[in-house]
């Protein structure tokens, strides 16, 4: 998951985004570092693959609130701060995308990172 509002603009190609919620946390128990433990991502190899999990993800998956999504050339998909994503490409593709920090990014980002808060 990214700390930051994403804006995903797709050139040309096709992209497959799995998208799962901030509420999905616990499920997907994911692994995070860097200073402020703010780069994180879950262990569940090709979410949309079930022949490709083993016997555990494919049980965390099912659990999941996850969204698919193909975003085409011309479409923009938002990305909410910390929504967990996978992306797969569907053949050659150029994407552009924008980070934003909105003050709901920025609570969320202390709220993961200050046990305190």
């Amino acid at each position: 998951h990214d700390c930051y509002d994403n804006f995903v603009m797709m050139i040309t190609g096709t992209k497959r985004f799995t998208l799962a919620p901030t509420s999905d946390w616990r499920t997907l128990k994911p692994t995070c570092v860097g200073s402020k433990s703010n780069l994180c991502w879950a262990n569940v190899p090709h979410p949309n693959a079930p022949d490709r999990q083993t016997a555990a993800h494919k049980k965390t998956m099912t659990k999941v609130n996850k969204i698919v999504v193909d975003v085409k050339p011309g479409e923009i998909l938002y990305m909410p701060a910390g929504w967990f994503h996978h992306i797969e490409n569907l053949g050659p593709t150029v994407m552009v995308n924008w980070w934003t920090k909105s003050g709901e990014t920025i609570a969320l980002k202390k709220a993961l990172t200050d046990p305190t808060y």
